[in-house]
């Protein structure tokens, strides 16, 4: 073989090498990435289904109720109220203090902070913080309708807007269960706002009528707790 045709085949070889590695190379990272993709994917949340087995409550009786839709207007009544505060995402709440001043909170506060929240709202230097654009004095008003938790009687009201489907609801939630335990001074409204349009979100609607059910078919404010408790957290 000649030299200027030696000269030309090592180039074209080491050329080849160098695509293979590279495709090799490109391979292991996809597969990396399919990996990461897997872990960080969010786990499926509990269903309808197996959250009433979980609080023992008949499957085909909340299915049947959800399929109705007859608990649509309760919840429907609390869209409605979101509504009017102009909450647009979740976890929103509205603070009541001992004179009736309102103050939005957003997203998923940590306990320490909802401590303090508490506090300075029973002195009212909570609400000198209050923006022009607040619209919480448009909150609906309270009733024995609602869905109250804690001492019903306390001094400070926290009114929760909350999706079953949104994760910092869920982080939320764990807070405020902790909050009303620890403290009698205030109680907390739990009132619906299903956003379908998100994405995971699609049966979070069905999932507000589902609670709405178990209360509707038992007529214990408790049985609605445990399994509003059971779809957010499972």
């Amino acid at each position: 073989m000649s030299e200027s045709k030696q000269n030309y085949i090592l180039p074209l070889s080491i050329v080849f090498a160098a695509v293979i590695i590279a495709a090799g190379l490109v391979l292991a990272f996809s597969g990396v990435l399919d990996k990461e993709s897997s872990a960080n994917k969010a786990p499926e949340r509990i269903s309808i289904e197996d959250a009433a087995k979980e609080v023992s409550l008949n499957k085909k009786d909340i299915l049947a109720c959800v399929e109705s839709e007859i608990t649509a207007p309760r919840v429907d009544r609390d869209l409605a109220s979101a509504e009017t505060v102009g909450v647009k995402g979740t976890p929103t709440s509205i603070v009541i203090g001992p004179n009736g001043q309102t103050i939005t909170i957003p997203g998923a506060q940590p306990l320490a902070k909802w401590n303090q929240i508490v506090d300075m709202a029973k002195t009212g230097e909570l609400f000198e913080q209050r923006l022009e654009t607040d619209l919480s004095e448009n909150i609906t008003p309270v009733t024995t309708e609602d869905h109250i938790r804690g001492n019903e009687n306390a001094t400070v009201t926290i009114i929760e807007y909350s999706d079953i489907d949104c994760p910092f609801c869920k982080r939320l939630h764990d807070e405020l269960k902790r909050l009303i335990a620890q403290r009698d001074d205030v109680r907390w409204v739990y009132r619906h706002f299903p956003i379908t349009s998100l994405q995971g979100h699609a049966n979070t609607y069905r999932k507000s009528l589902a609670t709405e059910c178990a209360l509707n078919l038992t007529g214990d404010e408790d049985i609605f707790y445990s399994y509003l408790d059971t779809l957010i957290e499972g």
